[in-house]
């Protein structure tokens, strides 16, 4: 057969066969994390920094390259950051420092990556959650997205640490991102290196 798209009569045609795909949700932030699932289930990590309190670029491209080398594709889910009114300049900096370490090491991988706003991914999973509100009257999207989380996954271990008390809030962002790039990105199909 010399047309690539002839297949074999007795092969199913209704499924298509397709490698598996592998969502990663990064949390940013010096309190940021990742988190994925697999056959084993899900599996979070603290955000990678140096010994400064700075994201570890080296860590993160090795974590990166051999996440990848596990599956067929990779796909990487991340806020798209926006300046924070309230944080200081140097948070905002840091934060859109690492968001250009992740799109640069995605990229320099072959990884693909998702920016998606906060609003976005927040108004989804959140679409079931009566609004929590903060003493002030502002919506408490920190407690709405544990509140999330551990109805998505009531069993999880949230803590940063085993000698953690509480929740990472990072760990917390970064399960929810997995879970809105597993809702939204179906079948994919590369149009680009690094972008969908």
């Amino acid at each position: 057969m010399d047309n690539l798209n002839d297949k074999d009569s007795n092969e199913d045609l209704s499924q298509p066969s397709l490698p598996p795909v592998m969502i990663l949700g990064i949390d940013l932030g010096k309190l940021g994390g990742y988190a994925w699932q697999d056959i084993q289930g899900m599996h979070t990590k603290v955000m990678f920094l140096d010994t400064e309190g700075e994201l570890d670029i080296f860590a993160l491209h090795i974590f990166l390259k051999e996440m990848k080398k596990s599956f067929s594709y990779l796909y990487v889910v991340f806020e798209d950051i926006t300046p924070l009114h309230l944080a200081s300049k140097s948070a905002n900096w840091s934060l859109a420092f690492q968001s250009g370490a992740v799109t640069a090491a995605c990229i320099s991988l072959g990884i693909l990556y998702k920016k998606v706003p906060a609003k976005v991914w927040q108004r989804e999973l959140f679409s079931n959650i009566a609004p929590l509100r903060k003493k002030d009257g502002s919506t408490d999207t920190k407690a709405m997205a544990l509140l999330k989380t551990r109805e998505l996954y009531p069993d999880l271990d949230l803590r940063g640490t085993v000698r953690s008390k509480v929740p990472h809030q990072g760990i917390v962002d970064a399960v929810l991102l997995r879970e809105w790039g597993q809702r939204n990105i179906k079948n994919p199909v590369p149009t680009r290196s690094g972008l969908f």
